[in-house]
């Protein structure tokens, strides 16, 4: 009981620092892989921002300066805060976009290009999403996430975010890096696929009376599939260096916005 009430006065005492810390942590959560996924029930994201904050509260408090009292400066500060947990959540899905593009790349090799209009993806690819998923949480990429939240708060105290053409210069560069993501995702196939084209055009060539591109579509698309699966630990391998990198990634666009 005595526990409770001292958090209810640290809340109270740090009510505009509270707030600030929640919008950060909330951009994180709303934004971020897993987190912010649309099969956890919103209530339960905003459970989980207020846990993290209170936990960040007292750890903070003591490296903050005053807060503006006007209500348009601290809205202010508000966004940027926002802001800033919203930058690391989409630094880390854009490893999951990647994916996603990769897994689009092999439907459409595959010729299973999507069926869902409304979700836009193969299946393939959300496959692919949800197998990166399981990987991410295997290798505690959701640890590297709050390790990161409460990692800005030393880099990044609330209130003095500076945006810097250094760390807006790595965020396009490593956001450029989506495609290559995809590339080395869907790159054995592609490959595969691409060898197996060229041996049965020139079986075409030879033989131009039977129609064998069409005849081998199945082989075409089993083999495309064998080598999907046999790609697996190549894609779990991707996926642990690409999680590290971003990790690194993050930790240098906050020294940037220093």
């Amino acid at each position: 009981m005595q526990n409770i009430e001292q958090t209810y006065n640290l809340i109270i005492s740090n009510f505009k620092l509270f707030l600030a810390i929640v919008f950060r942590v909330g951009g994180l959560v709303f934004t971020a892989p897993f987190f912010g996924h649309r099969s956890i029930h919103f209530l339960l994201k905003i459970g989980l921002v207020f846990l993290i904050s209170l936990i960040i509260l007292p750890i903070t408090s003591a490296n903050v300066t005053n807060l503006p009292d006007q209500l348009p400066s601290f809205s202010l500060v508000l966004v940027r805060e926002a802001v800033i947990g919203s930058l690391i959540g989409v630094l880390f899905y854009l490893l999951f976009w990647g994916i996603e593009m990769g897994g689009n790349l092999l439907g459409l090799q595959l010729n299973l290009d999507a069926d869902n209009q409304e979700e836009g993806t193969s299946p393939i690819a959300r496959f692919q999403v949800f197998l990166g998923l399981l990987i991410f949480l295997g290798l505690n990429g959701h640890h590297l996430l709050i390790s990161a939240i409460f990692q800005s708060f030393e880099l990044i105290p609330v209130g003095e975010l500076k945006l810097a053409s250094l760390a807006l210069e790595h965020v396009w560069r490593f956001s450029g890096s989506v495609f290559l993501i995809a590339l080395k995702i869907s790159a054995p196939v592609i490959i595969t696929l691409f060898i197996l084209d060229l041996l049965l055009g020139i079986l075409s060539r030879t033989t131009p009376q039977s129609n064998l591109y069409s005849n081998f579509m199945p082989l075409r698309l089993g083999t495309g599939l064998l080598i999907l699966a046999l790609s697996f630990p190549v894609f779990k391998t991707i996926i642990e260096k690409l999680l590290l990198n971003t990790n690194s990634e993050v930790t240098e666009v906050f020294k940037n916005l220093k």
